[in-house]
């Protein structure tokens, strides 16, 4: 009896807590924490790695101990996953670029996910989550518009998958800057609403501009009416990501006639 009961200890040693089977690799317990992460764990450590860098990178503006931690709970999986499905109710009307069945915001760079996030944020119905919305927002514009994806550098010419992609990272960092642009214009203080409006519109526009070519069909000389086929191929492409091709580059006209043409800012004031 006592042998039995000895083989029966021994054997809930090897057991798994989680399945109860028997652990045979030393990896078990980790593939079940795998298995049971959040979809958008990894873009999340994304986001704070990238808020952390930025602003280490500025000497104003280091974190403490406790804004690293604050910055981790509020972009932590299930708040981000609460933020996007709020602006996604409530936001497209306003901007007709995402598509919500096939937005897959786990191959959206952390860039345009935070800003986003952001924007859902302060549609909530909690303060706490739209004053915290407040707080990251400079962090987030300068992670943006520092970063060296956001550039109007020449696309190269390569008429292949890898042209293709660069354009709809351009494309997906222009995006994120136009959201950071309209939330500091909507909730932001009178010195932020400036900075957007002087500072960082003129710089979407620049940006958005390098698009322009990839956002219609083109044509060549022998077949003028044809499309090009890069076009048709990052049709597809933005297809499959759930982006419109041809609104996603879209800065709204009033907006650009006014402050490049008129030099007043994007809401005419």
């Amino acid at each position: 009896m006592a042998s039995v009961n000895a083989r029966t200890d021994e054997q809930s040693q090897h057991c798994c807590p989680i399945c109860f089977a028997e652990v045979t690799k030393s990896d078990h317990l980790n593939r079940h924490y795998l298995s049971r992460r959040h979809f958008l764990a990894s873009k999340c450590e994304e986001i704070i790695r990238g808020i952390r860098e930025t602003t280490s990178q500025a000497a104003d503006m280091s974190l403490s101990a406790s804004q690293q931690l604050s910055c981790a709970r509020f972009f932590s999986p299930r708040n981000v996953e609460l933020f996007l499905t709020t602006f996604f109710q409530i936001w497209p009307p306003n901007w007709l670029v995402f598509h919500r069945p096939t937005f897959n915001s786990t191959f959206k760079p952390p860039t345009l996910i935070a800003a986003l996030s952001l924007i859902g944020a302060t549609l909530s119905p909690e303060r706490k989550q739209r004053d915290q919305a407040m707080v990251w927002l400079e962090t987030v514009e300068n992670w943006i518009f520092q970063g060296p994806d956001f550039n109007e550098d020449i696309v190269p010419q390569t008429d292949d998958d890898n042209q293709a992609y660069q354009v709809l990272q351009r494309l997906d960092i222009a995006q994120a800057a136009y959201a950071i642009v309209l939330l500091m214009n909507w909730e932001g203080n009178t010195k932020t609403r400036l900075r957007a409006r002087r500072t960082r519109f003129p710089d979407i526009v620049y940006v958005a501009r390098s698009l322009y070519p990839f956002a219609m069909p083109g044509t060549s000389e022998e077949e003028p009416f044809t499309p090009c086929s890069l076009y048709d191929h990052l049709e597809r492409i933005c297809i499959t990501r759930g982006v419109d091709p041809h609104s996603s580059v879209y800065i709204p006209s009033r907006f650009c006639l006014r402050h490049v043409l008129q030099h007043e800012s994007p809401d005419g004031n």
